[in-house]
Parts: structure tokens; C-alpha cells; sequence
């Protein structure tokens, strides 16, 4: 047997195998006795005995063993088998039956034994002889090789039956299988498999095909292959099943109920791979390419699983196609979906066209167009995520449509047909996240129209906003988006800020938000007599109508701009802020002063909700404080108040009810080197000094400040000097002061110089207390409203006014004497009135462009009255020292203004004075005490602190000084 054909054959495939693997399979070293270097030496001398020895060599080479390698070696089987030499014929009964059934199996053995019985299958042997192997004829399909006796049932009774029946081929390695330039045709469908434990590697030029009935193609490995497949072709559908592997076909055409009315050889390269036939029955006269398809019903798909799936060829489908358990993405070249198509992917590419027909289902979750996508179909389809077109691509659509989950990235060219003179109910195209477009394409849009008349269409429609990429400070950069939208071969021309389209003027309503021509009267793009073309391009939509009249239209609002763009909380949260007039100071800077319609909508596109609440707070915070007396003579009302608690002060300490008494102003004069004879108080030498001596009291201090109200805070520093003296039961005393301030809320800066001018008197009747005092208080204001955000920034500006304050207050008090007179309680009640003057304001700007935003009002003046109630107490130590708390609760009673009681700014007139003359209701405290110095001279300190109630207003004030006696 040595010398027998099959000997040989199998050496030569061996020799050959071995070759190619020499440098790549090292694994192959570990087989005891095995030259990888030099085959000649492993082979050369092999008897079939050897072979056996070495069939687990053997059944590692054959995992890279291709179907017509396998052929060969059972032709020279058979060969031997039905016309054995005389070296065979010794030992065919035991080495021969030994071989197949080591090689080929058991069931393969009988099977061949029983075909040597058989004369019928005599004629068959002879084909496959002649084909010298079984390679060829497993190419053309058993239906070639036994047509007379048809596809089925020729091979039951014997081994092969199963497999040569259906074509069920598996190719199985515990390491690589490793596919090389080999072709597999399984002419009545079946199954074939590649099952590696390692990978698959396929290499050269690999052909499969499916004909006649649906089949299934497994590539499994337990590593992640890269499977490059040269052609792919299937008749009747297919399943392919390649797990976590990654597929890529280079051409070839899936059919699923569908077929070409006269087929071609389906692996051929061919973009066409049906001849045309007109009359075909239910043929789709729409298909790419005029390829002729007929349709069936019958039960068959495409169906892939696999990690990610490249098919550079045709898919012809009229049935299911499922890629949804196609983790990564699928990339066709080459799509058509007919009438009783449904289509299913994850991420789907088409890299050069897609039609669908009629019925056809389409969904994908993402969908990305490097060609061209031809939605003809009846029905919308679905992008359930995002949508790409990519530069240079299309997507061509009619009245049905394509529904958008999420973004749609628009850099290539829409078209759409409108030749349905109905319409629609939704945008053609709805998205709902962002529709971002290139503008640089020309043109982005192409609009096919029968010019059907008063139809209106919403081309593009975003739930959320469309990104034209446009400069949005730019009216012709907005414009320039109509002449980019081409409509019947036909578009709008700009020529130095002028459009027209077909020669006639073209109108601009609402800054361009909406144009509409009135079309020539000829038969040019179909158009009938008077019809007029609108077209509106939006922050979140594209529109067009042909009608007898411009289309309607509300031009949307800020309102709108933010709920579409930000959110409805977004609107409640700038409301919060400033109610109604706080949009409508959005509206004045967003809207009504930027030549750009879009520019509102792309601001709120680029800034966060937190930028736009900013500029809200900042816009209505200025607008207060400048409304707002409280700021406005905020720096005044700091140096009164610091006034008022010196004065407090001051007249705690001449109301000792002792010195008026002739009790208190003494001093110990100890005798020197004198001791005392008695510890009696009543033996102590004194001198009395009368309060006569020193009447005169002269003061100075120095004062700071700080204020907080609503919107800002500010501060003051000053010095406050003053005059006092009792006479008889009377206090008189006068005082001068001077504050510098600042004052600072948000985007408004104000510097004021102050001085205040007051005097005061009490006077007593036994315990009882009556005290005037009056005052009046300048200040020369110089404020600077600034920002550094562009939207606000073209309210900066400056501006000076002037304020002046008179106060007259009245009090009456009852002096309640504890300790020896050196603890008094002085319940009291009073009244002021306090009267506020403002100049008038008029603010300067750099850019005279926006004169609009140009704060101004005129003179005004307030007049208050309060009423008082407090409670002092007041604590005196000896002759030199006291100190001493009031408490004071004041309530408004009434409040009137006088001439202009308006600021305008930002297009707005905000009242003045508190708030709209809003009553308010202050507590305050003060707080202060004085101790002997040296000789005449004393120091002394105080503490004021008041603050509304009803709306913030604080101001707190502290003085420290020296007073000298004379």
C-alpha cells in the first residue's frame, strides 16, 4: 500500500501544508520526531503505517485543510479503492479499512464500501473521478452532479447522506483554522462552520455561497478574530453567527425573498447582479439601479450576530433583516429594502446607498450616511438615537419622513421630494436633541415641489435647537442661510444686502424671520399664476409653504427661546429673580437691540442657566439699587447715624441728674504724706469743683461704617467734631462731619463724599426730658455701572447725582433714678420727619449705539414721618465715667414723594422710593461710654446698629474720640 495513489496524495498535501507552515505554526514542535525545517525528511520515507502513527500530526494539519484540498485526497481514495493497483489489492482488507476509518470515520467507510456494490452509483464515482476530487463538484452543488435524480434522497440509505444532503460542513481545531484561497458552496443551503479554540484566520481569496435554500454560517473562536471574507453570496436568506468576532465581506449579494428574474453567477463581483426585465412579475421598478427583483413571502432573513459586520456588497431584502445583535457596527455598502421589508440594526453605516421601497420598516438606533440614503417608503422611519450625513452625502426623503430620538448631524444635503400635494401632520424630518448643520455646504437643502397650492411643510424640526453655525452677530451671515436652500433647481441671491429669487424682490418680515416672493407669472418651477413662496428659517425649525399668501406666522418670544432651548425651569428660575420685567430686560438686550433674529436662541445654545441667571441677578439688581432711595442716599444715612450715636453720647453726659444738682462734680484731693484718723466716709476731706468751672466741651472723633442692603454693601469713613455745654437746665450742643464712601452691588460702583451739619438740645423738667435735634446732610455721588459680560456690556455707563437730607426730631423721655441716682431707665417716645432731595440723573455711555439703555430720571424728592418709641438706660461711675444703651423701634407713618417718581433704564420705568413708597418698620440700638483720661481730657467710644425689618436696610456704625473740658 506504500506504493498506492493515496499514499501519495496524502504526502503531497502534507509536503505542501507543511511548507507553508514552516516558519508559522510553531506549535507544531512539540509532536515527538517532527523536522519542521525539512518536511522532505518527515514524509519522504512514511508508509501508511507511519501516517497512522502520525494522525494527530495529521488532524492538526487538516484544521488548515481546505475543502478542495480534502477533495483531492478522496479522489485518489476512490481511485485506489475502485481501481486498485496490485501493491493495494495485498493489503486493502486491513490498512485500507484502517485509514478511511481513521481518517474518514466509520460511517464514511461503510458508506464507500456500499458504494462499491451499488452499480447505480457507478455513474456518480465516475463524475467525481473525473472532477478529480470532490472539490469542484462541492463548489457547483450535488444538484449538478445528480440532477436526473434530484436534491434529496439519492444518499439516505449510506453515511454521507446528512452531510453531502444539506451541506453541513464543520471545520473544527482545538488551535487556529486557518482558511486559505478556498471556495464553499452549499447548493441546498445547510450549515457551515469554523470552530476554533484559538482563532480563525482566513487568508487570500475566500469564497461562499448559499443557494437554493436559506443557510447558516458560523465563525467561532474562543480569541477575537478578524474574518476577512472575499465574497459573501446567499439566494434565499442567511444566518451568520460569529459571536464576538469581527466580519468584514469585501462583496457579494444577499438576497431574502427575493431573487433576480433571470439570476447570474452570484459570486462574480457585480453591482448589478440581476439582468433587467421590465415585465418581471411583482418586480420594483424603483430599485437601484433599475435592477429588476421579484418578490416572494416566503419565510426568509438575514440575521447577523457578531461584534462588528462589514458587507462591501448588496443586500436585496423583502423580509426581515436583523443586525440588532450586532454589538459594534454595521457598515453596507449597498441596501434595498422593498415592499414587506423590516430592517433592525444598532449602529448602522451606509458607506454608498440605501433605498427603501413602499412598506419598508426601517430602525436603527444610530445611523450614520457616508453616501446616499433614498427614503421612498410609505411609512416614517426611525433613527432612534443619532443621525449623521456625513460631507458629500444625502439623505432624500418624502412626505412620511424620518424620526429622530436624538441629534442629527446634518453636514452633507437633504432632499425633499414634495411631490405629494398633501400635508403632513409633523415635520418631515423631527429630532429630538440638537440638529447641528454645516452652512458651508451648498446647497444644505434641495427642495423638489410640484408647487402644489396653500401646502405648508415643516422641512427640519428640533425639540431642542438647530446649530447653524452662523455668527450671531451678523444679519447677512443669518441671510445667507436662505441662499443656501435651493428650491426647484432654483435659489435665493444676495447681492449687497439685497434677495431675490427668480428676479423678483424677496420681503423680510420680522427682521428676516420670514421671506416671502411673489412668483413671475410663466410656467418656470411649475408655478402657478400669484403663487407665493415663504420661507422661514427658526431657531428650531425650517419652514416653507406655497400658497395665494405669505404663510402664517407668530414671530416666536424670549419666552419661547428659553422653554425651547433651557427648559421651562429655567423660565420659572429667571422669573423668581425679576418676574415678568426681568424677561422682558432679557428680551430688550437679547432681541429687540441685535440685527441677528437668531441671535437670542444661539446665546442661550452657548451660555449655561447659570450665565443667564448672572445677567439676570446683575440686571436686576442695578435696576434697584438705582431705583432705590436706601442706595441712593445710602452713604448719608451712614454719617447720620454714626452722628446720632456720638450725639446720644453727648447728652448722656451732661443729663447726670447729679452734676445739675451741685452732687456729682467733685474730686479727692489726698493730702500728701497725710493718713486718714478714721476710716468714716463722713471724715474725708474733699473738694468740691462746681460745674461752672469747666462748661465747655469740645470733641472729635473718628467714624466708620458699613451699610447692607438688598442688592450691595458699603462702607464710610469720616471724622466728626462738635461743641457742647449745659446751661442751666438746658443742653446745647451743634457738630459737623465728613464721610468718604463706597459703595459696591454686583455691576454697579458708587463713590460719594458727604458732610452732615446738626445740632441738638434737651432740656429738663424734674425727671422729665425734651429733646430737639436737627440736621442736614449733603452728598456728591459719582456711580459706574461695568460689566465684562458681553450681554450686559452695553449697559455700561456712568453718572453723577447729588442728594441732600434735613431731619427734625422730637422726644420726650421720664428719667426712672436707681442706686443714688447713678442707674436711670428713660422710657421715650418721639416723632421725625425726614425729608430727601434728589438731583437728576443722566448717564454717559462710549457707544452712543446703545443711547437706548441710557439711565435717566429727574429731580424728586421724599418726605417721611416716623414714630419713635425706645428705652435708655444709662449708668454713671463717680464723676468721670458712664456708659449707657438706647433701644429704639421706628415705624413709618407716612411717606410722600414729590416730581419725578421714575428711574428709566433698560427700556424700563422703575418706581422710586422704598420700593413704591413700601412703609418699612426699623429697630435700632446704640450703644457708647467715655472714662477719664488725663487732666481735662477724656476718651470715649460708641456703637449704632439699625436695620428695617420689612426690607433690608442695615446700617452699623462705631466712632471712637476724645473730648477736652474748659
Amino acid at each position: 500500500m506504500n506504493d498506492s495513489g493515496l499514499n501519495t496524495a496524502i504526502k503531497n498535501l502534507i509536503r505542501q501544508k507543511l511548507g507553508f507552515w514552516t516558519g508559522l505554526v510553531g506549535g507544531l514542535a512539540g509532536l515527538g520526531g517532527v523536522d519542521l525545517q525539512n518536511p522532505e525528511k518527515l514524509i519522504g520515507s512514511m508508509s501508511i503505517n507511519d501516517l497512522l502513527d502520525k494522525k494527530s500530526l495529521f488532524n492538526t494539519i487538516t484544521g488548515f485543510i481546505s475543502a478542495n484540498d480534502i477533495g483531492q485526497v478522496i479522489s485518489v481514495m476512490l481511485q485506489d479503492i475502485v481501481k486498485p493497483s496490485d501493491a493495494l489489492k495485498n493489503d486493502v482488507a486491513t490498512l485500507g479499512k484502517q485509514m478511511i476509518g481513521e481518517f474518514l470515520g466509520q460511517d464514511t467507510l461503510n458508506s464507500l464500501e456500499s458504494l462499491l456494490q451499488n452499480q447505480q452509483i457507478k455513474s456518480v464515482l465516475d463524475k467525481v473521478l473525473a472532477a478529480k476530487g470532490l472539490g469542484p463538484i462541492y463548489e457547483q452543488g450535488l444538484g449538478d452532479l445528480i440532477p436526473s435524480l434530484g436534491k434529496k434522497g439519492l444518499f439516505a440509505p449510506y453515511g454521507l447522506s446528512q452531510l453531502w444532503q444539506k451541506g453541513d460542513f464543520n471545520f473544527n481545531a482545538q488551535g487556529n483554522v486557518f482558511v486559505q484561497n478556498s471556495n464553499f458552496s452549499n447548493a441546498n443551503g445547510g450549515t457551515l462552520s469554523f470552530n476554533a479554540g484559538d482563532t480563525l484566520i482566513f487568508a487570500g481569496n475566500n469564497r461562499i455561497s448559499f443557494t437554493n435554500h436559506s443557510g447558516t454560517l458560523n465563525l467561532l473562536s474562543n480569541q477575537v478574530s478578524n474574518i476577512d471574507i472575499t465574497t459573501l453570496s446567499a439566494s434565499n436568506g442567511l444566518k451568520i453567527n460569529a459571536a464576538n468576532n469581527n466580519v468584514s465581506v469585501s462583496q457579494g449579494d444577499l438576497f431574502i425573498n427575493a431573487s433576480c428574474v433571470q439570476p447570474s453567477d452570484l459570486t462574480a463581483p457585480s453591482a448589478n447582479p440581476c439582468t433587467l426585465n421590465a415585465n418581471a412579475n411583482n418586480a420594483s421598478n424603483n430599485a437601484s439601479n433599475n435592477t429588476q427583483i421579484a418578490l416572494n413571502n416566503n419565510d426568509e432573513s438575514l440575521r447577523v450576530t457578531a461584534n462588528d459586520f462589514n458587507f462591501s456588497g448588496n443586500i436585496y431584502a423583502n423580509g426581515v433583516v436583523d443586525f440588532s445583535k450586532i454589538k459594534g457596527s454595521a457598515n453596507i455598502k449597498n441596501l434595498y429594502l422593498y415592499n414587506n421589508a423590516q430592517f433592525q440594526a444598532n449602529n448602522l453605516t451606509i458607506s454608498n446607498q440605501a433605498v427603501l421601497e413602499k412598506n419598508a420598516s426601517f430602525v436603527t438606533n444610530n445611523l450614520n450616511i457616508q453616501g446616499a440614503f433614498n427614503n421612498n417608503a410609505t411609512r416614517k422611519i426611525e433613527v432612534l438615537q443619532n443621525l449623521t450625513i456625513a460631507s458629500n452625502a444625502s439623505l432624500s426623503t418624502g412626505i412620511y419622513g424620518i424620526q429622530v430620538g436624538g441629534a442629527l448631524n446634518h453636514f452633507g444635503t437633504i432632499n425633499f421630494n414634495l411631490e405629494n400635494p398633501q400635508t403632513p401632520a409633523t415635520a418631515l424630518i423631527q429630532a429630538g436633541g440638537v440638529i447641528n448643520l454645516n452652512a458651508t455646504q451648498t446647497p444644505f437643502i434641495n427642495i423638489n415641489n410640484s408647487m402644489a397650492n396653500n401646502t405648508a411643510y415643516t422641512l427640519l424640526k428640533s425639540s431642542r435647537y438647530i446649530n447653524y453655525n452662523i455668527n450671531p452677530n451678523s444679519l447677512q451671515s443669518y441671510l445667507k442661510l436662505y441662499t443656501l436652500i435651493n428650491i426647484n433647481g432654483n435659489h435665493i441671491e444676495e447681492n449687497n444686502g439685497v434677495l431675490t429669487y427668480l428676479g423678483q424682490r424677496v420681503l423680510l418680515q420680522d427682521k428676516g424671520l420670514l421671506l416671502s416672493v411673489a412668483l413671475p407669472n410663466s410656467n418656470q418651477n411649475n408655478a402657478p399664476k400669484n403663487n407665493i413662496l415663504s420661507l422661514s428659517v427658526l431657531h428650531d425649525q425650517i419652514k416653507m409653504s406655497y400658497g395665494n399668501k405669505i404663510m402664517d406666522f407668530t414671530p416666536p418670544t424670549l419666552q419661547d427661546y428659553i422653554v425651547g432651548i433651557q427648559g421651562q425651569s429655567a423660565l420659572n428660575q429667571i422669573e423668581a429673580i425679576g418676574g415678568n420685567s426681568a424677561v422682558k430686560w432679557l428680551s430688550t438686550l437679547m432681541m429687540e437691540t441685535k440685527e441677528n433674529p437668531l441671535f437670542a436662541p444661539i446665546y442661550l445654545e452657548n451660555h449655561s442657566l447659570n450665565e443667564i441667571l448672572g445677567v439676570t441677578k446683575d440686571l436686576q439688581n442695578t435696576i434697584s439699587l438705582i431705583s432705590n432711595p436706601n442706595f441712593r442716599d445710602n452713604a448719608t444715612n451712614l454719617l447720620e447715624m454714626a452722628s446720632y450715636t456720638q450725639q446720644t453720647s453727648r447728652l448722656t453726659k451732661l443729663s447726670d441728674f447729679r452734676s445739675r444738682e451741685g452732687e456729682s462734680n467733685f474730686s479727692l484731693l489726698e493730702p500728701k504724706n497725710k493718713r486718714f484718723r478714721d476710716a468714716n466716709p463722713s471724715e474725708v476731706f474733699v473738694k468740691y469743683s462746681q460745674p461752672n468751672k469747666h462748661p465747655n466741651n469740645l470733641w472729635v472723633q473718628g467714624v466708620g461704617g458699613a451699610s447692607f442692603i438688598a442688592g450691595g454693601n458699603g462702607t464710610l469713613y469720616g471724622l466728626n467734631a462738635g461743641y457742647d455745654r449745659l446751661v442751666k437746665n438746658v443742653i446745647l450742643g451743634g457738630y459737623v462731619a465728613y464721610g468718604y464712601s463706597d459703595f459696591n452691588g454686583r455691576i454697579i460702583h458708587s463713590l460719594a463724599n458727604n458732610v452732615d451739619v446738626g445740632v441738638y438740645a434737651r432740656a429738663f423738667l424734674k425727671r422729665n426730658e425734651f429733646t430737639l435735634s436737627a440736621n442736614e446732610t449733603y452728598g456728591g455721588n459719582a456711580t459706574n455701572i461695568n460689566s465684562s459680560n458681553p450681554l450686559l456690556s452695553v449697559i455700561n455707563q456712568r453718572y453723577h447725582y447729588n442728594t441732600w437730607a434735613t431731619s427734625v426730631n422730637g422726644n420726650y423721655g421720664y428719667d426712672f433714678m436707681f442706686k443714688q441716682k447713678s442707674v436711670v431707665l428713660k422710657p421715650q417716645v418721639g416723632v421725625s420727619y425726614h425729608f430727601i432731595g434728589l438731583s437728576g440723573m443722566k448717564g454717559k455711555m462710549n457707544d452712543a449705539a446703545y443711547k437706548q439703555f441710557v439711565m435717566h430720571s429727574n429731580p424728586s424728592n421724599e418726605s417721611v414721618l416716623t414714630l419713635n418709641l425706645g428705652l435708655e438706660s444709662r449708668k454713671y461711675f463717680g464723676q468721670n465715667s458712664y456708659y449707657f444703651v438706647t433701644a429704639r423701634l421706628d415705624r413709618d407713618l407716612l411717606i410722600k414723594s414729590k416730581g419725578d417718581n421714575v428711574v428709566r433704564f433698560v427700556g424700563e420705568n422703575t418706581l422710586l422710593y422704598r420700593k413704591g413708597e413700601a412703609f418699612n418698620t426699623f429697630a435700632s440700638v446704640v450703644t457708647g461710654g467715655e472714662m477719664h483720661l488725663w487732666r481735662l481730657m477724656y476718651v470715649n467710644a460708641g456703637v449704632g446698629l439699625k436695620l428695617g425689618l420689612q426690607y433690608q436696610d442695615i446700617n452699623l456704625t462705631g466712632n471712637v474720640g476724645m473730648r477736652v473740658v474748659f
